[in-house]
């Protein structure tokens, strides 16, 4: 960047900072699929366990990216800023943010407040049961705001997007490329990829139906213990290993379901393809 501003001809307005080199994700032609361990079902529950503690071992990103944005800061002269490299570094800081630090802080104070309205018979003291367009001042504000009032929509509505979120990802990537697939028509696409459609049965002729009701098990029932180990706990844990021993940890893989078959997903097809023919 300061190369770029030295380099301007006098009388014309400096460069924006944008990089000549831009990096982007490239995907694998497999889809990945649950932690499954060959020694049972106990053993795959440990095996997500560890998977887990390495996930949120990437709090230890957050610190690294205050550092690298204090020197970036300190080092660009402020003729090079600009409103798109601006919004492109508060999307790299605000992702960690919101993936290590914001959740857990969010479910504790949720759960404090939970306990504290269970305790005193599902109301909070001091603040109304409902609120109406009169009384939105002061305090009364700030209760309805901390969702004192009715704890149920401040979990409902986040739990009702997450729950579209997992549904939408499923169906897009797992049941509609395999049902266009099967169904032969004019845009359906061949290959192991597009027929994976996750093993999911249908219920009365609809894998869509089978889907929705998972998700909607694993959110109203199953999603709060599990992610209170397999979240909390294992976040918690990232965060004490990355102040006692910064970005050291021991790193176990993941077995995939997928690496236990014979024909790994798209892999056995593209080896068949660039395996020479053999002759007699």
């Amino acid at each position: 960047a300061e190369e770029a501003l030295a380099a301007t001809p006098p009388g014309r307005g400096g460069p924006s900072c944008r990089p000549q080199l831009r990096v982007r994700p490239v995907m694998l032609p497999v889809k990945s699929t649950s932690v499954v361990d060959v020694q049972g079902y106990w053993q795959s529950w440990v095996a997500r366990w560890h998977q887990a503690l390495r996930h949120c071992q990437g709090v230890a990103e957050l610190s690294y990216i205050l550092l690298a944005t204090w020197d970036l800061v300190c080092s660009l002269p402020v003729s090079v800023y600009s409103l798109r490299f601006a919004l492109n570094l508060s999307r790299v800081l605000l992702r960690p943010l919101f993936m290590h630090i914001v959740p857990i802080c969010q479910a504790m104070a949720l759960g404090v407040l939970t306990v504290h309205w269970l305790w005193n018979r599902r109301s909070v003291p001091r603040c109304p049961h409902r609120i109406g367009l009169a009384n939105l001042d002061g305090e009364l504000l700030l209760c309805g705001l901390a969702g004192a009032f009715e704890l149920v929509w401040p979990v409902a509505v986040p739990l009702g997007l997450l729950a579209l979120s997992n549904f939408l990802f499923i169906w897009v990537t797992f049941v509609k490329p395999a049902a266009v697939s099967r169904g032969g028509t004019s845009d359906a696409r061949g290959g192991v990829w597009h027929a994976a459609d996750g093993g999911v049965p249908p219920a009365l002729g609809s894998r869509g139906l089978t889907t929705a009701m998972l998700i909607a098990l694993d959110c109203a029932v199953l999603m709060a213990p599990i992610m209170a180990i397999y979240g909390v706990v294992a976040e918690l844990l990232a965060c004490w290993n990355v102040m006692l021993r910064g970005n050291q940890f021991k790193y176990i893989t993941a077995t995939k379901a997928t690496s236990l078959a014979e024909d790994y997903g798209s892999t056995a097809e593209a080896e068949q393809k660039l395996l020479p023919e053999k002759t007699a």
